[in-house]
């Protein structure tokens, strides 16, 4: 029993130790006399320095629980220290490219929307990072041939996905556009028109969309297909006639 309790300590003592030198590591590296590169890596290397420590408490806990399972741990940990150093530099300089990339992905559309401003860079950063991590546990010896081929399929589905919401929202505008030029030719600016129970004054003929003013001052915009496909009454701008389009 005294075994466990020691083990359960040693555990614990590891995540706090780990805790402790990540705090100590993120400050020491984030500090504003820093040069930039240090800054960006400065949580994985935290992040890092937590585990480790966290490593060496259930090692330690297996020590005192059985000693004799240590007997091959140096010769092992000297065979996959190799590995684990090529997994961890692949790790960090994959964490940091996402960063550096999340930051410009989010500069380039400073003007976009903010919908597009707040998920775009997330993305990015999240799949440069899920790359990195199948990266570093190959290197580490993780067999990651599944991972491979579900992270694959999730691309490919994505891909596919964008490009049928591409082609059928461009199929729509496509319409819209083209319904445009045939109504340039009905319709101008200041005519009086009455489409269903909209009524009012031709404000602007818009590549999409027809804009009209109603009484108030509420204006509507009415997508071109559908002023093609309805009856619309027009009082000219010139004439004050009526016809019907």
């Amino acid at each position: 029993m005294n075994e466990w309790i020691g083990a359960a300590i040693a555990v614990g003592g590891g995540f706090v130790v780990g805790a402790l030198i990540a705090v100590l590591v993120r400050r020491l590296l984030s500090a504003d006399y820093r040069p930039a590169i240090l800054k960006k890596v400065s949580e994985p290397i935290a992040n890092l320095a937590f585990w480790i420590g966290v490593v060496v408490g259930l090692v330690t806990a297996l020590g005192i629980v059985n000693p004799s399972s240590l007997d091959q741990l140096p010769q092992d940990a000297v065979d996959f220290l190799p590995r684990l150093l090529a997994g961890l530099i692949v790790f960090i300089v994959g964490n940091s490219a996402a960063s550096l990339a999340a930051g410009a992905v989010s500069s380039a559309l400073a003007r976009a929307n903010a919908g597009a401003q707040k998920y775009v860079p997330v993305v990015v950063r999240g799949v440069i990072l899920a790359a990195t991590v199948i990266l570093a546990a190959g290197q580490i010896g993780v067999d990651t041939t599944i991972i491979n081929l579900a992270a694959a399929a999730a691309l490919f589905s994505v891909g596919l996905a964008g490009a049928l919401l591409v082609g059928l929202g461009g199929r729509t505008i496509s319409g819209e556009v083209a319904a445009a030029r045939a109504l340039r030719g009905i319709l101008n600016e200041n005519d009086v028109v009455t489409i269903g129970p909209i009524s009012g004054r031709v404000v602007a003929l818009h590549s999409t969309a027809v804009e009209v003013e109603a009484s108030g001052g509420v204006h509507h915009l009415v997508p071109n297909t559908h002023l093609m496909a309805e009856s619309i009454q027009i009082q000219r701008a010139a004439d004050g006639v009526d016809s019907d389009g």
